[in-house]
């Protein structure tokens, strides 16, 4: 639809649209029908609140939007979120190596980095420290049951991975202490919390989704860049109900493991479509183009099939992701060549380390301050006129001592999702797929079907 959605008038078109002119819904089949879940972005939401309070005071229901549509932050943009605190941990600035400069660190490949890098050889370091054997290796071969893997696997957890051990070194006096190990910790927990997150939504377990948002709410607050994000948190987890709770994730094939956030999907057919819309020839129309996007998937899968049915290689080794061993060998090694893992306060350079803010901690120390959420307080204030005339230019509002600190990059905005992003959905793009050379197939079938307009 050629509808600006980014404003608030172009909010209530866009649903103007979808419901009047095209479901051409009246108030009596929406009453019937029930709430209408808004799966988006903070952004998404933000603006579908603005339109309610808008139309706040309308009798009619298909003006008041507020009674017939519920904002539902999607999961998939909080992942995102949550991949960024991690990096306001690791003090990671604006990169640029081929992707637009002093913009925020790209989601693909700190993902990467953080979850199938960094992680696994900080995890596996401390397997070796903590199995009582010269290697890992060794440590498994000589294992007798599944319980000697949880007991050393609960040891990590509370003795490398707990900001509570961090804050109780940090109660020594300066010269003891040793900020990299203390550093590496804290990365541990969050990253962590990270994964957590992610295996949780494959295995469609809402409970710990809804866990480890509560403690982003906290942890958001800590980074002192994510007012936004966690204002929507902390709405998001007082309004959660049972209807919301079941309509989070989506399962499409019914395989194990097989959730995904809707706005997850709702960017791969965005995507698609866009590609779509690109591809047009002479006979392309909105009633075309229409008919064409409600049946991205199924065209998808026709591709895939044809793929099978006639051998065609879209696989190669090329466009295989690169195996990781050796690099994990290289960190594991430089973690033990270091001893970073270690308590060692007196290691040479360790006075240069600036320790990292343990977010968690921040967080809850904004929580307790007065003017915490102060979008969520009531506003008891009493306007007086002092004689200032109607139309004269307000005055500026002294800035509050307890908010965030605010004054670097404010990472509450939200990212763009590219292919790439969308790439790391194994099911939708498998491993070894060439995204560039399927989307070509894909444009050559929406080329052909189009001459049949």
């Amino acid at each position: 639809m050629h509808v600006d959605e980014s404003s608030l008038e172009g909010t209530l078109k866009v649903l103007n649209t979808i419901f009047c002119d095209t479901l051409k819904m009246s108030a009596e089949d929406l009453q019937k029908h029930g709430l209408v879940f808004c799966t988006g972005d903070q952004l998404t939401i933000s603006l579908l609140d603005k339109a309610s309070a808008s139309r706040r005071d309308d009798s009619e229901l298909l003006d008041n939007v507020g009674c017939y549509t519920k904002g539902q932050l999607g999961l998939f943009h909080m992942k995102i979120t949550g991949d960024q605190a991690v990096n306001s941990l690791l003090g990671r600035k604006a990169i640029a190596a081929g992707w637009k400069s002093k913009t925020l660190p790209p989601f693909h490949p700190t993902w990467e980095l953080i979850l199938k890098m960094a992680l696994p050889a900080h995890i596996i370091d401390a397997y070796r420290l903590h199995c009582l054997q010269d290697t890992v290796e060794n440590w498994v071969v000589g294992l007798k049951d599944r319980e000697e893997v949880h007991q050393a696997a609960k040891k990590i957890h509370v003795e490398l991975c707990s900001p509570r051990c961090v804050s109780r070194m940090r109660r020594f006096p300066l010269p003891q202490w040793d900020v990299p190990l203390e550093n590496i910790m804290l990365f541990l927990y969050y990253a962590l919390l990270l994964r957590k997150f992610g295996h949780a939504i494959k295995h469609g377990d809402v409970g710990s989704v809804v866990n480890i948002l509560a403690h982003w709410m906290v942890i958001f607050c800590g980074t002192g860049k994510m007012p936004k994000y966690a204002d929507a948190l902390f709405y998001l987890l007082v309004s959660l109900n049972d209807a919301f709770l079941k309509n989070w994730l989506a399962n499409l094939t019914g395989k194990v493991n097989g959730f995904k956030e809707m706005d997850l999907l709702q960017e791969h057919q965005n995507f698609w479509a866009k590609i779509i819309y690109c591809a047009g020839g002479s006979n392309r129309s909105w009633s075309w183009l229409t008919m064409v996007t409600v049946s991205i998937f199924t065209l998808r899968d026709v591709i895939c099939r044809v793929q099978v049915q006639y051998q065609t290689p879209h696989n190669n080794d090329s466009h295989m992701s690169p195996s990781t061993v050796e690099d994990l060998k290289d960190l594991r090694e430089y973690l033990e060549m270091q001893k970073l893992q270690s308590f060692h306060p007196t290691c040479e350079h360790n006075k240069y380390a600036i320790p990292a803010r343990d977010l968690m901690a921040a967080g809850a120390a904004y929580a307790n301050k007065s003017g915490a959420y102060k979008n969520f307080q009531c506003d008891t204030r009493k306007a007086v006129n002092k004689g200032v005339s109607e139309g004269a230019p307000r005055a500026a509002m002294p800035e509050s001592e307890d908010e965030p600190d605010m004054s670097y990059h404010d990472l509450s905005n939200d990212a763009e999702v590219g292919m790439n992003d969308l790439a790391m959905d194994e099911e939708e793009f498998p491993l070894g797929t060439n995204p560039e050379r399927y989307v070509a197939m894909t444009l050559e079938v929406i080329e052909e079907l189009s001459k049949y307009d």
